[in-house]
């Protein structure tokens, strides 16, 4: 297994090539709003990318704990 990543905290989506995160990482994107999560769900796995999803920080634990992703994108805040 390759060394995990050192990134900042936030990183934009367009920022995952410049990553050099390879399509075919497990991604798990944590973003509240169902309209984003899905958009950038769809944008995602267009390019390759195995997408997880989760709406809020209690179900990102539970998610990221059950699919172990390579990278996890969070939107800044996310609302409870």
């Amino acid at each position: 297994m390759p060394a995990p990543l050192k990134v900042p905290a936030l990183v934009p989506i367009s920022s995952l090539e410049e990553l050099r995160v390879p399509v075919n990482s497990k991604v798990l994107l944590v973003e509240d709003s169902k309209f984003l999560r899905l958009a950038n769900e769809r944008a995602l796995s267009k390019v390759g990318y195995l997408v997880s999803t989760a709406g809020d920080g209690e179900e990102a634990l539970q998610v990221a704990s059950d699919k172990l992703p390579d990278i996890i994108l969070s939107t800044c805040c996310c609302r409870n």
